[in-house]
């Protein structure tokens, strides 16, 4: 609660615009929008963020005994154009499984997010529009940070010649950043109808609907991207085989998830283990896997 407190003040914007990316408590006061700011409650606010590494305490050059608040990179994350959105999703429809962790560790059965809400949250999607475009707002928040490192890091879409189905894909986020760098693809959203149906209209991107759980369209390259941590190892299997069926021979299968290998570590390493609570909470046996769990996977689904 404290990080959602930050942004909703949009403390870490506030710093990312300072020149120096560090500012005194009351300079920070000075650029709140509020008429009557509490600088003891925000004093305090600050040094838990400290504690939680998402700011740091510099003492001051200026003033002796007196500190200044400096942003991280975890704090850059957290701005309003990268993570923010996908804090503001902390209501009550989505948090009312986090609830319920304790009954299904304990019992079993429902999961928790059904427990709270009487059905699995892709069914509650369906039926609530106005929710899932909230959701989807939020995966487009963390899309957009994710694809900037893919889009940076891999060349591999250079070699494509032919259709790219994101499958999965949401609005469209995603393959439309593929289509602005690489335009020579031919780019398919595959989406479930009601979300298919609510997708914008993206230059050089086609909206299919279907469900990959029964099949997936013929494509030269195939992106799976942060969508098969939502289902089961059952499931993942059977997406897989889908995807290896739709492929031609020397076709592109392109997977981009977490990987919980404990040797892999980093500056979001909590931020990890935080997604695949919200797994735990929100779908039927989704989970963050290792990369060689992927490896498994893929194996068992004839990808060699």
């Amino acid at each position: 609660f404290g990080i959602k407190a930050a942004v909703f003040l949009r403390i870490p914007d506030i710093l990312s615009d300072s020149l120096e990316k560090s500012m005194s408590l009351e300079e920070i006061a000075a650029r709140l929008q509020g008429t009557n700011i509490q600088l003891a409650p925000l004093r305090r606010l600050l040094d838990y963020l400290v504690v939680k590494k998402v700011l740091l305490k510099i003492q001051s050059l200026e003033v002796p005994g007196e500190f200044k608040y400096g942003s991280t990179e975890l704090c850059e994350m957290l701005t309003e154009s990268k993570f923010a959105r996908l804090l503001m999703l902390q209501d009550e429809v989505v948090t009312s499984g986090w609830h319920h962790i304790h009954e299904f560790i304990l019992h079993g059965g429902e999961v928790p997010f059904q427990r709270a809400q009487g059905m699995f949250i892709w069914e509650y999607m369906e039926k609530n529009p106005e929710f899932l475009g909230l959701f989807s707002q939020g995966m487009v928040a963390i899309s957009n940070v994710t694809m900037d490192s893919v889009l940076q890091t891999y060349h591999g879409f250079d070699e494509i010649r032919g259709v790219l189905v994101d499958a999965g894909g949401g609005f469209g986020a995603d393959i439309g950043r593929v289509m602005e760098k690489y335009p020579h693809i031919a780019g398919v959203n595959y989406e479930l109808p009601h979300v298919a149906h609510a997708a914008p209209a993206i230059p050089g991107v086609r909206h299919v609907r279907g469900d990959m759980m029964e099949n997936i369209p013929p494509a030269d390259a195939i992106l799976l991207k942060t969508i098969l941590h939502d289902f089961d190892d059952d499931e993942v299997i059977l997406v897989l085989q889908n995807c290896y069926k739709a492929l031609p021979h020397g076709g592109k299968l392109i997977i981009v998830d977490i990987d919980m290998d404990p040797a892999e570590r980093g500056p979001f390493e909590s931020l990890k283990f935080a997604f695949d609570l919200v797994l735990l909470a929100l779908t039927k046996g989704g989970k963050e896997r290792t990369s060689v769990q992927f490896i498994e996977l893929l194996t068992q689904a004839q990808f060699s």
